[in-house]
């Protein structure tokens, strides 16, 4: 391998004195890689280091000498030494591949698709001076872990890079009701108020009867059990066990919804007069192909991302496209007929979001016609379920 590096020459030296050139490489410790004598015609190869001290060894014993063959990368690195702008393009090449390698050329945010977390996180990140362009071996990926996991609605988060690109990995928290974990003791109290119709406990101990009125906050099932001291000896203090209550409550309660309809409606939709602005992005960096700045009014703008590819490999390069479409604003005048219809169908709409698990046992229109609007009040009476856990803390 080395002598492949470095590189050998293949000479034929003749002469009278071609055996004593023989002793006289060895005694300069020249290293024979290949040795032929042929009617006092000596043809050998030797590294390219040694073949100066054979040229003067040749010239002391009067040999004649000629060159064969020339193998090894120098030699052909060799060719290029006079080219300046080959050698000019391969360093500013190699520099131009170590900087990249230790700049940030992109940021990606994996695990949210809330753009308004997505946000926050970008600046802290820039608080910490991260962002693209800047220098690798200067960001502190376990500062911004820190800060990152300090935002809400964050509950844990890594950062890190490989090669140019930095991936911040967010695991966000649950968004849920406040439910109590099942091994914590708890009751089961009125989220409304309402008349019981029935009840199943699975767990606790009820404490209201079928037909009982509810208010709001009030318990329902009880976690909290008391032993029977029915035969025990006056004065004994009952044992108490604390449970995780169960049950499934129901009541009926009502629920008094307005609903309006105004005789002129505003719709908006778009223009045709759409103007377009272009950008070439590199990796994250934008650069515009326009002069002009964004336009003013009301715009919906609409970005159309298009890579390019070489084959079927992508490139971290293409063409970014912002179309701003005017939004015109549009009046519509409707007569009572249908303002009544419009509003049939809010309710219907109303009663599918919020009333799917319950029976409606009964519901009340109160129409109220203004010059400009129509309101339905509309009262229902709902049989549904009403009781949630609540935590049961101990004195």
């Amino acid at each position: 391998m080395f002598n492949r590096i470095v590189g050998c020459i293949t000479f034929e030296a003749s002469g009278a004195n071609t055996f004593k050139l023989i002793g006289y490489m060895q005694k300069n410790g020249i290293i024979f890689l290949s040795l032929r004598i042929n009617n006092e015609k000596l043809v050998s190869t030797v590294r390219r280091t040694d073949y100066q001290t054979v040229m003067s060894l040749c010239k002391e014993l009067g040999c004649e000498l000629t060159v064969i063959k020339k193998t090894g990368l120098s030699f052909k690195l060799e060719r290029f030494k006079k080219r300046y702008g080959f050698i000019a393009g391969i360093i500013i090449a190699a520099l131009f591949v170590l900087l990249l390698s230790n700049t940030l050329l992109k940021i990606r945010i994996v695990g949210t698709d809330n753009a308004q977390l997505n946000e926050y996180i970008r600046s802290v990140l820039e608080s910490n001076g991260i962002k693209t362009g800047c220098f690798i071996p200067n960001v502190d990926c376990k500062k911004a872990e820190i800060e990152i996991r300090k935002l809400d609605g964050v509950a844990w988060a890594s950062v890190g890079t490989n090669g140019s690109i930095m991936t911040v990995n967010i695991y966000e928290e649950a968004m849920h009701e406040d439910i109590v974990p099942s091994h914590i003791p708890s009751n089961i109290v009125a989220d409304r108020e309402g008349q019981i119709v029935d009840a199943k406990v699975y767990v606790g101990q009820l404490s209201v009867l079928i037909g009982d009125g509810v208010k709001k906050g009030q318990v329902l099932v009880s976690g909290k059990v008391e032993e029977n001291m029915e035969g025990k000896p006056e004065g004994a203090e009952p044992r108490v066990w604390y449970y995780h209550s169960i049950a499934d409550i129901t009541a009926e309660y009502k629920d008094t919804v307005e609903f309006t309809q105004p005789f002129v409606s505003k719709s908006t939709i778009d223009g045709d007069n759409i103007i377009s602005k272009k950008y070439i992005n590199l990796f994250e960096f934008d650069i515009p192909l326009f002069f002009s700045s964004s336009p003013d009014g009301e715009y919906r703008v609409e970005e159309i991302y298009s890579p390019l590819y070489i084959a079927f490999l992508k490139l971290p390069i293409g063409i970014r496209t912002l179309n701003y479409i005017p939004q015109i604003t549009s009046e519509k005048v409707i007569d009572y007929d249908e303002a009544i219809k419009n509003l049939e169908k809010q309710i219907q709409l109303y009663e599918a979001n919020n009333y799917n698990d319950c029976d409606i046992i009964s519901k009340s229109i109160t129409e109220t016609v203004f010059e400009d609007k129509v309101v339905f009040s509309v009262e229902y009476v709902v049989r549904g379920k009403i009781g949630i856990s609540q935590e049961i803390i101990k004195n």
